[in-house]
């Protein structure tokens, strides 16, 4: 839901700026105290960190990890490796701790895109932590299409991590 709302909130700013007369300069130096993209972003993030996994605005917890919170789950990780935060990285990391055991039910498996795109987190999370744990997972996720031509690449590449 969180992926979803700031997609919503990012889409009206989008249009917003949109409206605004083409000879108009967007100060995207000067920012409303509080409204920076870092403060924004750290906001978002401790958010999500904060919040039980979601099922798409029902009571009840999700079955398997949603879309939308793989796609905040990933773009929080981008967001704490380009403003350097290295806490919030070890927070987002934590996050994925039960996974490993007591909530790995929740693991989508990957017979779908919606459910496919997951690996992306456990890769992610690799590439920032080094954690050994995490490619293995995430490379069940990367099955490249029989006939693609980067197919042996993509073999031989997940292969080295592993």
């Amino acid at each position: 839901m969180l992926g979803l709302s700031v997609s919503i909130l990012i889409g009206v700013q989008v249009n917003t700026c949109d409206a605004q007369s083409k000879t108009d300069n967007a100060d995207l130096q000067h920012f409303p105290k509080g409204c920076s993209p870092k403060e924004v972003g750290d906001r978002v993030t401790k958010h999500f960190i904060a919040t039980p996994h979601t099922n798409f605005g029902r009571p009840t917890p999700p079955k398997v990890l949603t879309y939308p919170e793989t796609c905040t789950w990933y773009g929080a990780l981008e967001f704490a490796k380009e403003s350097g935060n290295k806490e919030l990285v070890a927070q987002l990391a934590q996050r994925f701790e039960p996974l490993f055991g007591k909530e790995d039910t929740l693991i989508p498996i990957p017979d779908h895109v919606d459910y496919s795109v997951f690996g992306s987190v456990p890769l992610e999370l690799y590439i920032q932590t080094k954690d050994k744990r995490y490619p293995r997972l995430g490379a069940t996720f990367c099955r490249p299409p029989v006939g693609c031509a980067r197919r042996t690449a993509c073999k031989t590449r997940i292969q080295s991590i592993l």
